[in-house]
């Protein structure tokens, strides 16, 4: 799911984004990435991890995946706002921040047992 999150997040991207510079595309693009890439990585490492942080780290993936999706979707299907470029800064951004909360809140749980 999250390949597909990723990819769909990029496409919906590229398409509002088609008539940017090269450079400025690229840009978008890797901020558009990154959290999908952050969580591919973790993705790896998390045999070595336990059930609950494992059931966690997928349980993001999916909300991560489809809540891209979702918001790109609509943002594209109704273009909600003048400069749809914002939405591609902010989701990320969200993104980050659950990220962030996250794994903190499964360190902070991890740490009390």
């Amino acid at each position: 799911m999250l390949v597909v999150g990723a990819t769909a997040s990029l496409a919906f991207m590229l398409h509002f984004g088609s008539r940017s510079g090269f450079i400025l595309i690229g840009l978008f693009a890797g901020w558009v990435l990154s959290p999908f890439a952050v969580l591919a990585v973790a993705d790896t490492r998390a045999s070595r991890w336990s059930v609950v942080t494992r059931t966690t780290l997928y349980v993001l993936m999916l909300i991560l995946a489809l809540g891209s999706i979702a918001i790109y979707g609509v943002n594209a299907s109704t273009a909600l706002s003048a400069k749809p470029a914002a939405v591609f800064l902010l989701v990320p951004l969200g993104s980050w921040f659950l990220l962030v909360i996250t794994a903190s809140i499964t360190a902070l749980v991890k740490r009390i047992q």
